[in-house]
This record gives structure tokens, C-alpha cells and sequence, in this order.
């Protein structure tokens, strides 16, 4: 029966570690209204925090496990996987990798993961994304996107605005991106400016991504993408160097700060940061070359400031002089610069926790 369910949108969500989270994101997913069927690909890369049982319990009160006909299961060296049909939402599957070990920080295993991805996605025309401490509060976002993607035949992604929230769901002062846009497509200048210039632009929760664009992705994470240490601006580039995005202003997702995450740590742990920044940096540089530096300045105006970020970290405060380094001053105001240098004085002004988060910076992607 499932071998035969023509999905027209699979939904990827990897998750570690979220279990105080995960329920939300799986609500998000169940509350889709649609009129194509849909796969949720929950990816649990073996959690150590009860995150495997809570996502088990929650199969096992929304779907359908006893009817042959809705449910498959298989059991490798690698994972367990269960794919159930939900018991209300007709047009809502769940396909659900229990992993049996991390597969985290291995080029190799990393790549393993893609292709369990691609088991249930032969067939399907989007890729949707939501990690999962994240979550949709919008039950026709995959329609509305779904509906733009089929009028807008040449673009290659769609976005929407998502809303900032706390751990707790508080709502922050915070929407992504920050300014309030019209409907409109988005070309890759004006997402390179926004992201490197106003920090963040698009949050994973909002992708909704051609298939065929996944297919280059994966192709350049061999080697244009091979030393960048996220995921979320790959796609969008991919997506971009082939055609337009299109943009919807509504809020269709909830993304948190600081929730535990990959780089909510990386801010406790300075070796780590510098490391990551240095990463960032390399995969710039390969991307810009990879562009023939058509888009040399936003790419040099990035590198720049995650140099200062290293700055700062090392506590290298004479280095700040370089001409390039006051440029990013300049741009940032005031505000960015008093708490920047800040961050080299954390014992006078009883800021460690804020400087901490200062240095450990991270413009492409959830702080």
C-alpha cells in the first residue's frame, strides 16, 4: 500500500536530542491540511535523552501500526524504520529512521543520512524542512507553498516569514527575516545582503525546496560545500544558482533561540567556535570561487566579520585596526560595536554569558 502512495512532498526533520521539543514539531506536522499525501522523514540520529521513546509513544497514539496495509517496518545494522499512516490525517505519513548510532561529524555517515532520505523521495516533487526543536503553526503552510511552487514554475525554493520564539514558545521580538516584505521572488544578491548584512535571513523551517535542486545539492557537498559545517545555506545557494526563490509574507513557523542546540553550544566552548568560524570561512572562500566571485564583495564583507569573531575569541583586540575590520564597524553602528568590544572585557562589566554569545557569533543560522 505505502510502495504505492504517490507523495507529492516529503518533510525532513533531523533530530538530536529534542526531546523536550519534538512533540511540537510532529503537531506541526499532523495539523497539514492538504490535497496531495505527504511523508514526514523523522530522523532521529540516536539519542541519548529519551528522544526515541517520546517520538515512539507519539506513533503509537496518532497512528495506525496494526493495519497492514498502512504500516511498514525494516530493521538494518543502521537503523529501525517505521513507516505508519496517520489515523485522522489521511494525507499525513510518518516515515521514522531510529538510528542506532550518531551519525554526526562523519563525512561518510552524514552522507549515509542523505541517502535514507532519498528511500522515500524518488517520487516527490518538494522537499519541505523542519529540525526538531522547531515547529509549523500554520496548518495550510505545505498548500501554500505547494500552491506558489506550481504557479511559479521557475523558481527553484520558497520561503516564508517565521517568528522567533524562546524555549518555552515565548514569542521573542524577533521575525525572519526582520523587515516585512511583500510577496515577491528573491534572487541570490538580495539573499547574500540580507543574510550577511542583517545576520539571518531564512530559517530551515520555512524551505520548501524542488527536488531536482536537492539532487546538485548533494552532488556539491562533495566538494563545494565540503567543508561548510551547516546545512541550511548550501541549500539555499543551490537553489538560488539555478532560479529565483519566491517569498510569502505570511508566518507559517516558530523557530527557537537557544534551545540546546548545535550552535546554541558552540557559544560555552571557544576552541569549538574558532574552529567553526574557520570552517565558515573556507567554505565561503570555495563558494565564491565556485561563483567566479560574482558575488565577491558580500562574501568578503562575511569573511570579515567572522574574523573579528575569531578576534575576539583569541582576545587579539590590536587586530581590530585593519581597514576591512572598520568597514564592518561601520555597517553594524554603534550598538554592535560597543558590545563587541565588550567582549574583550567580560570580568569589568559582569557580562560573561552575553559576551560569551557575542563572540561566538553566528550569522547563517539559529544563534
Amino acid at each position: 500500500m505505502i510502495e504505492s502512495v504517490d507523495f507529492k512532498v516529503s518533510v525532513r526533520c533531523m533530530t538530536y536530542n529534542q526531546a523536550s521539543y519534538i512533540e511540537d514539531a510532529m503537531n506541526g506536522f499532523c495539523m497539514q491540511q492538504t490535497e496531495f499525501p505527504f511523508v514526514c522523514i523523522v530522523m532521529d540520529d540516536a539519542s541519548t535523552d529519551n528522544e526515541q521513546v517520546i517520538i515512539n509513544k507519539y506513533l503509537e497514539s496518532h497512528f495506525d501500526l496494526e493495519e497492514e496495509r498502512d504500516v511498514q517496518k525494516e530493521e538494518t545494522n543502521d537503523y529501525i524504520l517505521i513507516i505508519a499512516r496517520h489515523k485522522k490525517n489521511k494525507n499525513c505519513f510518518f516515515a521514522v529512521f531510529f538510528l542506532k548510532y550518531n551519525h554526526y561529524g562523519n563525512r561518510e555517515l552524514n552522507n549515509r543520512k542523505l541517502s535514507y532520505y532519498s528511500k522515500l523521495e524518488s517520487k516527490v516533487d518538494y522537499i519541505a524542512y523542519c529540525e526538531g526543536d522547531d515547529y509549523w503553526i500554520d496548518t495550510q503552510k505545505l498548500q501554500k507553498q505547494y500552491n506558489a511552487m506550481e504557479q511559479k514554475k521557475d523558481c527553484s525554493i520558497c520561503f516564508h516569514r517565521v517568528q522567533a520564539v524562546s524555549s518555552n514558545k515565548k514569542n521573542l521580538p524577533l521575525k525572519v527575516p526582520k523587515e516585512q516584505w511583500d510577496e515577491r521572488l528573491i534572487n541570490m544578491e538580495e539573499h547574500l545582503h540580507e543574510q550577511f548584512h542583517h545576520d539571518f535571513c531564512f530559517s530551515t523551517s520555512c524551505f520548501f525546496v524542488k527536488r531536482n535542486v536537492m539532487d546538485e545539492y548533494a552532488r556539491m557537498r562533495a566538494d563545494v560545500y565540503k567543508s561548510f559545517p551547516f546545512g541550511d545555506l548550501p541549500i539555499i545557494w543551490t537553489a538560488l544558482l539555478k532560479a529565483p526563490g519566491f517569498y510569502l509574507p505570511e508566518i507559517c513557523s516558530c523557530y527557537r533561540r537557544f534551545s540546546g542546540g548545535y550552535t546554541s553550544q558552540v557559544v560555552k566552548d571557544s576552541t569549538h567556535a574558532i574552529n567553526l568560524n574557520n570552517r565558515v570561512i573556507a567554505s565561503y572562500r570555495a563558494f565564491d570561487e565556485y561563483t567566479d566571485y560574482k558575488y565577491h564583495d558580500e562574501f568578503y564583507y562575511s569573511i570579515a566579520k567572522h574574523e573579528l569573531n575569531i578576534i575576539s575569541l583569541k582576545r587579539e583586540l590590536f587586530k581590530i585596526l585593519k581597514k576591512k575590520y572598520i568597514a564592518v564597524f561601520k555597517d553594524r553602528g554603534l550598538r554592535f560595536s560597543v558590545l563587541y568590544l565588550w567582549s574583550f572585557f567580560p570580568f569589568h562589566f559582569n557580562m560573561t554569558e552575553k559576551c560569551n554569545k557575542i563572540r561566538g557569533y553566528l550569522p547563517l543560522g539559529k544563534n
